[in-house]
Protein backbone atom coordinates (compact mmCIF):
# COMPACT_ATOMS: atom_id res chain seq x y z
CA UNK A 1 0.00 0.00 0.00
CA UNK A 2 2.95 2.47 0.29
CA UNK A 3 3.94 2.31 -3.20
CA UNK A 4 0.86 3.81 -3.90
CA UNK A 5 0.87 6.33 -1.05
CA UNK A 6 1.98 9.88 -3.14
CA UNK A 7 5.33 9.65 -0.60
CA UNK A 8 6.02 6.10 -2.60
CA UNK A 9 5.67 6.93 -6.06
CA UNK A 10 7.18 10.98 -5.73
CA UNK A 11 10.32 10.15 -7.21
CA UNK A 12 8.59 8.98 -10.70
CA UNK A 13 6.19 11.83 -10.61
CA UNK A 14 6.74 14.28 -13.60
CA UNK A 15 7.63 18.01 -12.51
CA UNK A 16 3.74 19.11 -13.95
CA UNK A 17 2.35 16.23 -11.38
CA UNK A 18 4.33 17.24 -8.18
CA UNK A 19 3.27 21.03 -8.80
CA UNK A 20 -0.36 20.21 -9.42
CA UNK A 21 -0.30 18.20 -6.07
CA UNK A 22 1.39 21.05 -4.06
CA UNK A 23 -0.88 23.56 -5.34
CA UNK A 24 -3.80 20.87 -4.69
CA UNK A 25 -2.37 20.96 -1.12
CA UNK A 26 -2.72 24.80 -1.08
CA UNK A 27 -6.36 24.50 -2.00
CA UNK A 28 -6.82 21.86 0.69
CA UNK A 29 -5.21 24.51 3.10
CA UNK A 30 -7.35 26.99 2.11
CA UNK A 31 -10.52 24.81 1.94
CA UNK A 32 -10.13 23.81 5.26
CA UNK A 33 -8.79 27.11 6.91
CA UNK A 34 -12.18 28.48 4.59
CA UNK A 35 -14.17 25.51 6.39
CA UNK A 36 -13.00 26.53 9.97
CA UNK A 37 -14.07 30.00 9.56
CA UNK A 38 -17.42 28.81 8.45
CA UNK A 39 -17.94 26.29 11.16
CA UNK A 40 -16.99 28.84 13.91
CA UNK A 41 -18.84 31.69 13.18
CA UNK A 42 -21.75 29.93 12.04
CA UNK A 43 -23.25 28.63 15.25
CA UNK A 44 -25.91 31.17 15.68
CA UNK A 45 -25.43 34.14 13.42
CA UNK A 46 -27.75 37.17 14.61
CA UNK A 47 -27.84 39.10 10.96
CA UNK A 48 -28.34 37.88 7.46
CA UNK A 49 -25.63 39.80 6.42
CA UNK A 50 -23.06 38.01 8.18
CA UNK A 51 -24.58 34.95 6.80
CA UNK A 52 -24.46 35.85 3.37
CA UNK A 53 -20.56 36.17 3.69
CA UNK A 54 -20.41 32.77 4.99
CA UNK A 55 -22.64 32.06 1.80
CA UNK A 56 -20.06 33.49 -0.42
CA UNK A 57 -16.61 32.18 1.45
CA UNK A 58 -18.81 28.51 1.32
CA UNK A 59 -19.55 28.95 -2.64
CA UNK A 60 -16.33 30.43 -3.81
CA UNK A 61 -14.36 27.07 -2.11
CA UNK A 62 -16.68 24.85 -3.81
CA UNK A 63 -15.73 26.74 -7.11
CA UNK A 64 -12.29 26.44 -6.22
CA UNK A 65 -12.91 22.74 -6.10
CA UNK A 66 -14.46 22.09 -9.00
CA UNK A 67 -11.55 24.21 -10.98
CA UNK A 68 -9.28 21.70 -9.52
CA UNK A 69 -10.91 18.62 -10.34
CA UNK A 70 -11.21 19.78 -14.19
CA UNK A 71 -7.27 20.94 -14.00
CA UNK A 72 -6.85 17.82 -12.93
CA UNK A 73 -8.58 16.12 -15.91
CA UNK A 74 -6.50 18.70 -18.29
CA UNK A 75 -3.07 17.84 -16.57
CA UNK A 76 -3.79 13.79 -16.23
CA UNK A 77 -5.12 13.16 -19.68
CA UNK A 78 -2.27 15.12 -21.30
CA UNK A 79 0.27 13.35 -19.38
CA UNK A 80 -1.65 9.91 -20.35
CA UNK A 81 0.19 9.85 -23.70
CA UNK A 82 3.62 9.84 -22.04
CA UNK A 83 3.89 6.26 -21.50
CA UNK A 84 3.92 4.80 -24.92
CA UNK A 85 6.76 7.23 -26.19
CA UNK A 86 9.93 4.43 -25.23
CA UNK A 87 13.51 4.35 -26.23
CA UNK A 88 13.40 0.37 -26.46
CA UNK A 89 12.13 -0.97 -29.67
CA UNK A 90 11.59 -5.24 -27.64
CA UNK A 91 7.85 -5.40 -27.67
CA UNK A 92 7.52 -7.38 -24.50
CA UNK A 93 9.83 -4.78 -22.82
CA UNK A 94 8.31 -1.65 -24.13
CA UNK A 95 4.73 -3.17 -23.05
CA UNK A 96 5.82 -3.77 -19.45
CA UNK A 97 7.18 -0.35 -19.02
CA UNK A 98 4.00 1.22 -20.59
CA UNK A 99 2.35 -0.61 -18.13
CA UNK A 100 4.47 0.34 -15.12
CA UNK A 101 4.50 4.07 -15.90
CA UNK A 102 0.09 3.37 -15.90
CA UNK A 103 0.46 2.66 -12.77
CA UNK A 104 2.30 5.81 -11.45
CA UNK A 105 0.01 7.47 -13.27
CA UNK A 106 -3.52 5.78 -11.85
CA UNK A 107 -1.57 5.70 -8.37
CA UNK A 108 -0.75 9.84 -8.72
CA UNK A 109 -5.31 9.69 -9.85
CA UNK A 110 -5.87 8.07 -6.59
CA UNK A 111 -4.09 9.96 -4.44
CA UNK A 112 -5.74 13.28 -5.93
CA UNK A 113 -8.98 11.96 -6.17
CA UNK A 114 -8.32 10.89 -2.16
CA UNK A 115 -7.83 14.48 -1.42
CA UNK A 116 -10.68 15.71 -3.79
CA UNK A 117 -13.68 13.63 -1.43
CA UNK A 118 -11.59 15.16 1.48
CA UNK A 119 -12.12 18.59 0.86
CA UNK A 120 -15.71 18.11 -1.17
CA UNK A 121 -17.20 16.23 1.78
CA UNK A 122 -15.71 19.00 4.57
CA UNK A 123 -17.54 21.61 2.09
CA UNK A 124 -20.52 19.80 1.58
CA UNK A 125 -20.58 19.59 5.44
CA UNK A 126 -20.22 23.19 5.99
CA UNK A 127 -22.50 24.19 3.47
CA UNK A 128 -25.21 22.08 5.49
CA UNK A 129 -24.19 23.77 8.48
CA UNK A 130 -24.71 27.32 6.96
CA UNK A 131 -28.23 25.91 5.60
CA UNK A 132 -29.41 24.71 9.06
CA UNK A 133 -28.10 28.27 10.57
CA UNK A 134 -29.82 30.17 7.81
CA UNK A 135 -32.88 27.94 8.81
CA UNK A 136 -32.92 28.75 12.31
CA UNK A 137 -32.22 32.45 11.95
CA UNK A 138 -35.18 32.49 9.57
CA UNK A 139 -37.62 30.65 11.75
CA UNK A 140 -36.48 33.26 14.61
CA UNK A 141 -37.41 36.00 12.45
CA UNK A 142 -40.83 34.76 11.96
Amino acid sequence: MTRLAIWGIWHQLSVVYKFFYVLLLGLSLYAVTSIGIILKTGVLLESNQALHKLRIRSRRTRDLIISAVFLFGVVFFQALTEPTYTLDFALTLQNRIILQTFQVHFAYAANVFFLFVVVYLLQAFASRRIDRVELINNGDNK
